[in-house]
């Protein structure tokens, strides 16, 4: 009896070890499997033309010949994006605070309420002469949109997609000209959930970064342009996958029409600080009138140079 129960627990051991054995080949089969189709195109499986969001296919966003490994790993990497990596020249908004409320004594901007940026000129009882640094700028554009209540049309969308200005740089190029670089922070939800986005809510990053790069001048009235500008996503304009990746959140929302109201906005904020240009000044910082000139003059490496007002435009 006892010989017999041995064998009959040998042969049960066989058994689970081939029920073992035949576990660990089936998934080594599907590891292999999935190695390969991550490996493969969209275009390869022959899903190009799949539909899959926003009734648009992998091949209408760019994505038909980029391995699913890459598309994946992409994904990954603009939700895990460090804003180091994007932002050249941030600021320190308790640095920039006191900066800020510094340039704005003695004139009409009371109490630390810059949603009133938005609508009014800064008013002073004389033309001074005040420079402002970049990143005070981007400071006080920040604050308006984060404070603002009665915003126009473009400030308005700026605050309902949770814009945060992270950026504003004023460089040379090499022909002495100037451009403007400006960044923002958006969330993708803000934006996706005013369209039908579906699956789009579950696979973009919260938070994306749009890269604004332009010329800028200033014309005869002292009023800043900013001309037709480059715009990307996080900063990458490279690779086509991100390219693809970059026309999934465009079909909600045209990055290019998000772009041109930052730059509307950065145009109208300056505006209310003053009208930039140059002129010799006092003691007192106050411009001599007969040396004033308005223009591309007040514009130089990291700052603004503008002629404050004294009274509000429609006066």
């Amino acid at each position: 009896m006892s010989r017999r129960r041995n064998r009959d627990s040998g042969g049960g051991c066989r058994c689970c070890m081939s029920c073992l054995v035949a576990i660990i080949i089936v998934i080594v089969l599907l590891v292999t499997a999935v190695v390969v189709v991550l490996n493969m195109t969209p275009n390869k499986l022959g899903f190009g033309d799949t539909k899959i969001i926003n009734n648009k296919s992998f091949n209408e966003y760019g994505l038909g010949d980029i391995k699913f490994i890459d598309i994946i790993k992409e994904f990954w990497n603009m939700r895990d994006v460090n804003e180091e990596d994007v932002v050249t020249n941030g600021y320190s908004e308790e640095e920039e605070s006191t900066v800020a409320q510094t340039a704005l004594d003695n004139s009409s901007f009371t109490g630390d309420d810059y949603s009133t940026l938005a609508t009014t000129d800064v008013v002073y009882d004389k033309q001074y002469v005040i420079e402002y640094n970049d990143t005070t700028i981007a400071y006080i554009f920040n604050k308006i949109i984060s404070d603002g209540v009665e915003l126009n049309d473009n400030l308005s969308d700026l605050k309902k997609f949770q814009i945060e200005v992270r950026e504003i740089t004023i460089y040379t190029n090499s022909d002495n000209t100037y451009n403007i670089r400006v960044v923002v922070k958006f969330n993708t939800a803000a934006i996706l959930s005013q369209a039908d986005a579906g699956p789009a809510l579950n696979i973009l990053p919260e938070n994306v970064y749009l890269v604004y790069n332009a010329p800028v001048t200033a014309n005869a009235e002292g009023a800043l342009e900013i001309g037709e500008g480059v715009f990307t996503v996080n900063g990458d304009e490279t690779t086509p996958i991100f390219t693809g990746l970059f026309n999934i959140i465009n079909e909600f929302y045209p990055m290019e029409e998000l772009a041109n109201k930052v730059a509307d906005g950065v145009e109208t904020v300056v505006g209310h600080l003053g009208k930039i240009g140059t002129a010799e000044k006092n003691a007192n910082n106050e411009a001599v009138e007969s040396t004033i000139v308005l223009g591309s003059s007040g514009i130089s490496e990291h700052k603004i140079t503008v002629i404050t007002h004294t009274e509000a435009a429609g006066e």
